[in-house]
């Protein structure tokens, strides 16, 4: 049976530089999600032009964490404020001792995705 007859979601046609992690990561679906719609996909050797199915995952999660590093005398509402986040978001994704910074620090910053158009293209 093709993959066209039973993909809940998008076909996908494999590019020159894909993995099934970086795709994974371009729709924001979990690796296992795309690996299960595609059990006779060989994962060591996909091919340009091959098709696959990415699921549709509705809950998945909207968001990539960025690295940040704190710069000199930046404090929690400046980074909030820079990438437009709530501290919930903030605190969900960093082991935080309280909202005093440490100079060097590496945050985890929640960037939201931009939407993929419907075939994949960038």
């Amino acid at each position: 049976m093709a993959v066209f007859d039973t993909c809940n979601g998008i076909i996908y046609t494999i590019k020159k530089g894909d993995t099934l992690y970086s795709i994974s990561g371009r729709f924001r679906v979990p690796l296992a999600r795309i690996l299960r719609a595609n059990p006779y996909i060989d994962i060591y050797n996909l091919q340009i032009g091959e098709q696959i199915c990415i699921p549709k995952c509705p809950n998945c999660n909207p968001f990539y964490l960025m690295t940040y590093i704190v710069k000199e005398e930046e404090t929690m509402l400046d980074i909030l404020n820079r990438f437009g986040i709530e501290l919930d978001d903030l605190l969900k994704y960093n082991n935080l001792n309280g909202i005093v910074l440490q100079t060097g620090s590496k945050l985890q910053i929640p960037v939201k995705r931009e939407k993929e158009t419907e075939n994949g293209e960038d």
